[in-house]
């Protein structure tokens, strides 16, 4: 369930990887060896000047291949700031939150928050569709961003190994939106998507099924349960990369998929909608946490993609 946010509007300096050692290690050395060796595997081929991605944010033993679909194209050429959206899986949020900290903590070191930027998108806030700043120790508990930042400052590592401070980074969790908010933020984020300093990383999982999700939708005529949930997915999978925004809201409503970042995935549909739908959306990788048989079992559906 949620807890209401009481919002603060005073930044903080550095927040801390509070999911390494758990979620992920927090021993640099072995981090770096793990992701090199899922780059390795995905051999995405040359780096790109990707424009968006989107990428799971469960634990990195379960979805970190699947991840290093999407960052493996990942070029910085030219790149100033990256923009992680995600979703609010423990705080209620009646819009969306920017972070408050100046820095985030790495296990490769910390990363610079563009304090400027999150200002600016406070400053844009309407009543109708309310920018705020997260209250740290909400952003803290809060994974489906942080899940991002091993990938991020890897990349972000220069020759002797330090994180660049020329690019930096905007933090921003997403809350439940209504229909019509959801068309106010997408709007909003429309010419960030568009300068093409900016990349922009969605954060989030796909079918969550099982008992213990509440959510056991079932379709025979694919198969087993496990390529059940496969088509479920693709069928979503597809209308995003159609860039069809309607048809993707269609969709949730009818089959009330448990994709935990459909919200920040939406607001991506409709920036790209705004500007035209000058994108091409290719998905790279798939995979569930298990191979589900039977309804007392359950699995975690990850997907990798890549707009250019």
């Amino acid at each position: 369930f949620f807890f209401r946010v009481n919002y603060m509007h005073t930044c903080v300096p550095v927040r801390a990887a509070s999911h390494s050692g758990s979620w992920y290690t927090n021993d640099a050395r072995r981090l770096d060896q793990q992701i090199g060796e899922w780059m390795t595997v995905a051999k995405p081929g040359d780096s790109k000047r990707i424009r968006a991605l989107i990428s799971p944010h469960a634990g990195l033993s379960y979805s970190g291949l699947t991840a290093s679909h999407a960052y493996g194209y990942v070029s910085l050429e030219g790149v100033k700031r990256i923009f992680i959206l995600g979703p609010a899986h423990r705080e209620y949020i009646p819009g969306i939150a920017v972070t408050p900290f100046h820095k985030w903590a790495t296990p490769f070191g910390h990363m610079v928050v563009d304090t400027q930027m999150t200002q600016e998108l406070i400053a844009a806030s309407k009543p109708e569709a309310t920018v705020s700043m997260f209250q740290e120790h909400a952003d803290e508990d809060e994974h489906s961003l942080e899940m991002q930042t091993p990938f991020i400052a890897c990349l972000l590592r220069d020759s002797k190994g330090a994180i660049r401070t020329d690019v930096k980074i905007v933090p921003i969790v997403v809350g439940c939106l209504t229909a019509e908010q959801e068309l106010l933020y997408g709007r909003l984020l429309a010419p960030y998507l568009n300068d093409p300093t900016n990349l922009f990383c969605i954060s989030s999982d796909f079918c969550h099924w099982g008992a213990r999700f509440k959510y056991q939708h079932y379709d025979p005529k694919q198969g087993q349960i496990f390529e059940s949930i496969t088509a479920l997915d693709h069928e979503g999978m597809d209308l995003i990369a159609k860039q069809d925004y309607a048809a993707w809201t269609k969709y949730l409503k009818t089959t009330r998929n448990t994709i935990c970042g459909r919200v920040p995935i939406s607001l991506l549909l409709v920036a790209m909608q705004t500007l035209g739908n000058p994108f091409q959306v290719e998905w790279t990788h798939y995979a569930q946490s298990q191979a589900v048989t039977s309804k007392n079992d359950s699995s975690v559906s990850y997907a990798a993609a890549v707009v250019f």
